[in-house]
């Protein structure tokens, strides 16, 4: 089983379908494979039809005579879908972006490299959300129509720095053991000298024990302080920080 296209198969459903006999009973099995590949055992002897159909809808058939006692190997083709190609670029500088890359309706592209482009191939033909992500930047969605058997060109895709939410720091938090920690910064937040891996020992007095109260504690009315106690390396330090507006 594989697609014109060349993506990987990676799973399918299968149907069998023959005219039995003089008196034209119809038979039909279905089955669920992953992979690419399938055997299918005890089939009536005769004339069937092999479907096989990707999860995105496209399908291909093959018909086999089948004789009693053998076996057959048959190849099940589904056409080639289309393709998008483009360029993810800073929004500010034109530069391009390496290490993002593009996802189409939860299929991924390879992360770009030092030119910035992507492409995506042999998706199902029709309609498809794009999401474009980079570390540090927004996350930006497009929709698109693709046609089988075209690639798409895009042309370049402008990629801003992440903003931070109103009320919100721009601050990602994590455990390590018991204690609650910075495990990441957004390139837009406003939180000078805090660190990655600082652990958070409270934000406005109230005393942070997991990541969920920490995520709480966090936000407050916009261009209101926050004030962060912290621990960095046995030291405790105190930060005043404005939330976004």
């Amino acid at each position: 089983m594989r697609s014109a296209g060349g993506r990987e198969v990676r799973g399918f459903t299968l149907t069998v379908t023959a005219a039995r006999g003089e008196d034209d009973f119809l038979s039909r099995v279905e089955r669920q494979f992953s992979g690419d590949s399938f055997q299918v055992d005890d089939v009536f002897p005769t004339r069937v039809t092999v479907t096989a159909t990707l999860p995105d809808g496209r399908a291909g058939k093959v018909d086999v005579t089948l004789a009693s006692g053998a076996e057959a190997a048959v190849d099940v083709v589904v056409d080639a879908g289309g393709g998008v190609s483009g360029r993810l670029v800073d929004a500010r500088t034109n530069e391009p972006l390496a290490g993002a890359y593009v996802d189409a309706d939860g299929i991924a592209s390879p992360t770009t490299g030092a030119d910035g482009r992507f492409e995506l191939k042999d998706l199902a033909p029709g309609a498809h959300r794009l999401t474009a992500w980079s570390r540090g930047r927004e996350l930006v969605d497009r929709r698109v129509s693709l046609a089988a058997g075209k690639t798409q060109a895009l042309g370049d895709w402008r990629l801003g720095l992440q903003r931070v939410e109103p009320g919100r720091l721009g601050l990602s938090f994590g455990m390590t053991g018991r204690d609650v920690v910075i495990s990441g910064i957004a390139e837009g937040a406003d939180v000078v000298g805090l660190q990655v891996g600082d652990v958070l020992r409270s934000i406005d007095g109230a005393v942070v024990l997991d990541m969920g109260e920490a995520r709480r504690r966090e936000l407050g009315v916009p261009g209101s302080p926050a004030v962060l106690a912290l621990l960095r390396g046995g030291q405790a330090l105190s930060f005043t920080f404005i939330r976004a507006r």
